[in-house]
């Protein structure tokens, strides 16, 4: 998966920043690939020379990729209607589910699901009438939020890897398929190694309007391999055979060279230039090289000039409305866009003034000091450029501790699973024992008796807020009413003594902590920041967000929470712009399974870099597989192991030691490859 955002800067600022929090993320690319059989030489039967059949948009794309290819140096594709009928399937198939399905597979379907036409690329092409021979390799990549083909190809181009698989000179046919925004290109060509030929380098040759930066919006982010956020625009230059030496001089308009990162990809060499490349100038790459068949090296020269700087168009509040209570201080953040749609944060040059500096300071570096309860604005301006961003401060909280000097434990608790968290919640006075002194450590909690118990973990003073005639729980309720949390009892008394759900209690997390999301939102939120755990694993699904929780639960969820919030803040009336929302974390699983379903692939990254890998595939029974082992995120090979199925399709073995935090592990099965993250000290699943 890679998320296409470009972070640029005005030409007036002095320093760059930039900002790769993922709450900026407007689109996003995916990429699959798939190679099919062994290696065989094929005459292509499908290519469709005319236009009959095809939409404007997938002809306009067609010529848009050639042209590029053609200056590159690479053959030209044609459409297959074929693999276009299928890439049109699959663009209708993943909009039909995706809104039902938050963490929907952008490559493989799921049968049974509206739409499906074949798990994977090869089968869908398959199903829709394509021959697929022996020896071709398969690839599809995705863009969303598209205007047309043509556009996400131009994302492809702009990155380093999803760049590779679009000007890959083996490829011969394409079929694109774009249905409400969502972009679908497939191709399929002849996996042969050719004999020495053109180098295809990109930016091609006097190439003009070249972007200036990379800002590793891909996944895998090719710059963490160097410890760096950002890079001048990527400079690639391809070989049809594996180059076995090379060296490379980039120069500016005035002679003076750039220094560089590099990575050989392959065939494919990247340069990544240390700073962003100036606009409106000329660059020159000087390529000496040898390749693994041919005698001798040869020199490859070409030049491209970059496109010109950007105007600031506007600034916007990184958060609409912001909740703090009083005496509390907050960072606003506030982000710049520009003409060429670019957009990043904006850190200096800015000017601020408070609608009320008596009840609300803000600092020349736009720290806001909340003095009074109440409600304000502070305008932010830039280069003539003006808005706003509201401010809600509410009362200091009143405390008191409830700390309880119960000398017994309730008999109901020893040996329990979660006795720790019981605890927890009975030494700080957030439960208490019945009047028989048991705790019901497994009854299910109420929405009111969630609040309650999230109040006194913070040590809210309940009482204190209580009004004459009312008792505890309305107190509770006035709460949550005056500083808007998304309890179903302010207005329905019923609702209290419902069952809460951990969709619920997701809700209200992310009010607490001053942001107002719902729904799948929500629990991403509670997630990337690691403030609820899911029940049986990292994932919208494992998060179970439709399950009840029991006491016991509960007061877990509390006792986690309070290592990522330490003070309870309002909710805005402003739903929080889901834009910023952090990006979700890498599945974990929680619990290793006592059995394997068919097609599943475990692996446990033990602290001490043990490696488990297990799991069942019916059709491998009986054979040997060897499994790729890679440092993660950036691929680098550390070795290969051979597992043996038995007669059932299970397999087990133990590797390693080894010491990379992530490892990417590739299961290499007959005409198709498995692939699987997994983290150092936790687990990983896939499901096939």
């Amino acid at each position: 998966m890679l998320f296409i955002h470009r972070h640029r800067h005005s030409s007036s600022t002095k320093r760059r920043h930039f900002f790769t929090k993922v709450a900026y993320v407007t689109t996003v690319l995916t990429l699959f690939s798939l190679l099919a059989g062994t290696f065989s030489t094929h005459v292509v039967p499908h290519a469709s020379a005319d236009s009959t059949g095809y939409t404007q948009d997938q002809l306009d794309a067609l010529d848009f990729l050639n042209t590029v290819r053609a200056k590159v140096g690479v053959p030209p594709l044609k459409l297959n209607p074929l693999i276009t009928r299928a890439a049109e399937s699959h663009a209708t198939y993943y909009n039909t589910n995706k809104s039902k399905a938050p963490d929907l597979s952008s490559h493989l379907q799921v049968e049974g699901m509206p739409g499906f036409t074949g798990k994977n690329m090869k089968n869908r092409i398959e199903a829709a009438g394509y021959a697929a021979p022996m020896g071709y390799a398969y690839s599809e990549a995705m863009h969303f939020k598209q205007k047309s083909s043509s556009a996400a190809l131009q994302g492809f181009l702009d990155t380093a890897y999803h760049r590779e698989i679009v000007l890959d000179p083996t490829i011969v046919e394409a079929g694109f398929g774009l249905v409400d925004g969502t972009a679908v290109a497939d191709f399929a060509g002849p996996w042969k190694t050719k004999e020495e030929g053109t180098m295809a380098v990109y930016p091609y040759d006097q190439q003009t309007n070249v972007p200036v930066g990379f800002y590793g919006n891909e996944i895998p982010n090719p710059l963490k391999q160097f410890g760096v956020t950002f890079s001048g625009y990527i400079i690639s230059a391809a070989a049809q055979l594996e180059m076995i030496s090379h060296q490379v001089i980039v120069k500016d308009s005035r002679g003076n060279e750039l220094p560089y990162h590099e990575q050989l990809h392959g065939k494919t060499l990247f340069i990544y230039p240390k700073s962003v490349l100036k606009g409106n100038q000329t660059y020159t790459v000087s390529l000496t090289y040898s390749t693994g068949e041919a005698t001798g090296s040869k020199n490859k020269t070409w030049s491209f000039t970059t496109g010109k700087g950007t105007n600031l168009t506007s600034i916007t509040p990184f958060i609409e409305e912001v909740t703090l209570n009083q005496g509390e201080q907050l960072q606003l953040r506030w982000t710049s866009h520009y003409d060429d749609n670019a957009f990043d944060e904006a850190t200096e040059g800015l000017s601020y003034i408070s609608s009320n500096a008596k009840g609300l300071k803000v600092s020349t570096a736009g720290i806001i000091n909340a003095i009074q309860p109440g409600n304000y604005t502070v305008k932010a301006t830039l280069e003539g450029k003006t808005t706003q961003v509201q401010v809600k401060v509410y009362p200091k909280w009143k405390t008191r501790n409830y700390n309880s000097s119960l000398t017994k434990l309730p008999s109901d608790i020893t040996g329990h699973p979660l006795q720790e968290a019981l605890e927890w919640g009975l030494k700080l006075g957030i439960v208490s024992p019945a009047s028989n002194g048991l705790l019901q450590p497994n009854s299910t909690v109420t929405e009111a008796e969630f609040w309650m118990m999230l109040l006194k973990a913070y040590r809210i003073d309940i009482q204190s807020y209580q009004a004459p005639k009312k008792t505890l729980v309305d107190a509770a309720y006035q709460i949550a009413k005056d500083r808007n949390y998304p309890l179903a009892g302010i207005t329905k008394v019923a609702s209290r003594n419902k069952a809460i759900t951990r969709l619920q209690i997701a809700e209200i997390v992310s009010a607490a902590d001053g942001k107002h999301f719902v729904g799948s939102n929500a629990i991403q939120y509670v997630l990337g920041n690691d403030y609820v755990r899911g029940k049986t694993e990292l994932s919208y699904s494992g998060y179970e967000g439709s399950d009840t929780v029991t006491r016991a639960e509960a007061l877990q969820i509390l006792k986690y929470l309070h290592n990522g919030i330490s003070v309870l803040e309002g909710r805005p009336t402003i739903p929080t712009d889901p834009l910023t929302l952090p990006k979700m974390p890498k599945k974990e699983v929680y619990i290793k399974p006592a059995t394997y379903t068919d097609q599943s692939f475990f692996a446990e990254y033990r602290p001490d870099g043990r490696l488990v890998l297990e799991g069942k595939f019916l059709k491998l029974k009986g054979q040997s597989i060897n499994i790729k082992v890679q440092e993660g995120p950036i691929s680098k090979h550390i070795e290969e192991v051979t597992v043996q199925f038995d007669q059932s399709g299970n397999f087990h073995t133990e590797v390693g030691p080894y010491s990379p935090q992530q490892l990417n592990l590739y299961m290499y099965a007959p005409s198709i490859t498995y692939g699987l993250t997994v983290i150092k000290g936790k687990m990983n699943m896939g499901q096939f």
